[in-house]
């Protein structure tokens, strides 16, 4: 795992009508690549994956979401489109004209929305656990997930500390203990509104951008994967898209399997540079 402070990942921040947006830059003169984390979560998501990819030659981006992480939260409660603007100012700051795309649930959604609303600044989105979902599915993971969010239980101190290891606790459940602690970090850092993260996206409906992205797709599961099935309907709408299964059990392949994530999408990305290049 790369640390956030070692050398070869640069902090920067790009500055919005939001006020600032944290980002990692790996630098160097490779193929733009920028990561787009989950909810609630951070960039931070992705350092098991980051030396795969620089070691491929890619130049890493990977952005905080607005409001988690170390980027500023936004002054409404946001909609997905809101996090999808935010993907070119970070493209501007960083001098990249246009870059592929990778995202993990919510990322995924930014991904393909930015895809459709910024065409020309994407040159393709790789897509790890789609949640492309009907309104019934999304209104029933929304009253299980947001209404505890608001709540806010795990920014109530008590003696002891306890409420952190509840929510680790809870956490650990669904991901790898190392998954576990980064999620409960990247609550902290989004304080009470951690909520927004899951609400946007709960409330947005992916697949009219799924649709409509021209750019190639990548759809990417694995066996264990919580939104194995929705990808699989995801496949279905976009039959045109390259879809990779992996063999991970786990629930997180960026944990369990992120040899085998990463390479999945560095051959994608290279297969449609060489498509680019050809053009």
């Amino acid at each position: 795992m790369i640390h956030p402070s070692a050398p070869a990942l640069r902090r920067a921040y790009a500055s919005w009508q939001y006020g600032q947006i944290h980002y990692y830059d790996a630098g160097g003169e490779g193929v733009p690549i920028l990561l787009l984390h989950q909810s609630p979560a951070s960039s931070s998501d992705w350092f098991p994956l980051i030396p795969f990819f620089t070691a491929a030659g890619l130049r890493v981006l990977a952005m905080d979401t607005p409001g988690m992480g170390l980027s500023d939260p936004l002054p409404h409660e946001p909609l997905l489109t809101d996090y999808a603007d935010a993907v070119p100012v970070v493209l501007d700051h960083a001098g990249v004209d246009s870059a592929h795309l990778m995202g993990h649930h919510t990322g995924v959604q930014i991904a393909i929305e930015a895809a459709v609303r910024s065409p020309g600044r994407v040159r393709s989105a790789a897509l790890y656990g789609v949640p492309v979902m009907g309104e019934e599915e999304r209104e029933k993971y929304w009253q299980q997930i947001v209404t505890n969010e608001k709540k806010g239980l795990v920014h109530l101190p008590v003696t002891g500390g306890t409420h952190l290891t509840d929510h680790f606790r809870r956490i650990e459940g669904f991901y790898t203990p190392m998954g576990a602690q980064r999620m409960l970090l990247s609550a902290m850092l989004a304080g009470p509104l951690w909520w927004h993260g899951h609400n946007a996206a709960l409330r947005h409906n992916m697949v009219p951008a799924l649709l409509a992205a021209r750019q190639p797709l990548l759809l990417i599961s694995n066996p264990g994967e919580m939104l194995d099935a929705n990808t699989t309907q995801a496949a279905a709408l976009r039959p045109d898209a390259k879809y990779v299964m992996l063999e991970t059990p786990g629930q997180m392949a960026m944990d369990d399997d992120p040899e085998g994530i990463a390479r999945a999408a560095i051959t994608f990305v290279n297969t449609v540079e060489s498509g680019r290049e050809q053009d």
